[in-house]
């Protein structure tokens, strides 16, 4: 298994690794989250995180063949009166091919990230986790993330 950063050529191959996540989330709240439809728009989506200065995806491949990513992005917060400046990367998607759970790609996509953040001078990993997702709750644990913000809701009739 190898890590390589996406080129545009891997925009529909992003797309596609995203189905698996899509699913999770689709299932469990589909009152939120769309089907999966692999367009044009979709992909085009993907194009333009991958030529974007302050976005990196990871693909990791085996034997050749796309089995899972991760997208992170450059984030720089300018001070203001309730917080001071912040620079870090989040974690904005990942979705490994279910056949692969296990092996350790989760781990060696995460680390290409933590590896990009040190590159870019970052201190800070961040990433938001839907609460339904007992997996990657475990797994972001098990690198290390801790738990410092909850978002509630309350729902209205």
């Amino acid at each position: 298994m190898k890590i390589r950063q996406a080129t545009l050529d891997d925009a529909k191959i992003v797309a596609q690794l995203n189905t698996h996540v899509q699913g999770v989330h689709r299932d469990a709240l589909p009152e939120i989250f769309k089907p999966v439809a692999i367009d044009d728009e979709f992909i085009a989506l993907y194009a333009e995180l991958i030529r974007k200065e302050d976005s990196r995806i990871f693909i990791a491949e085996d034997n050749g063949q796309a089995i899972g990513y991760i997208n992170a992005l450059i984030h720089h917060r300018p001070e203001n009166p309730f917080s001071y400046e912040r620079h870090y990367i989040l974690v904005d998607a990942m979705s490994v091919n279910p056949d692969y759970y296990g092996t350790g790609v989760a781990d060696m996509l995460m680390q290409s990230v933590k590896d990009f953040a040190i590159e870019q001078g970052m201190q800070k990993v961040v990433l938001d986790v839907w609460d339904f997702n007992g997996r990657a709750k475990r797994f972001y644990e098990k690198q290390g993330f801790t738990t410092y913000n909850h978002r509630m809701q309350l729902m209205l009739e």
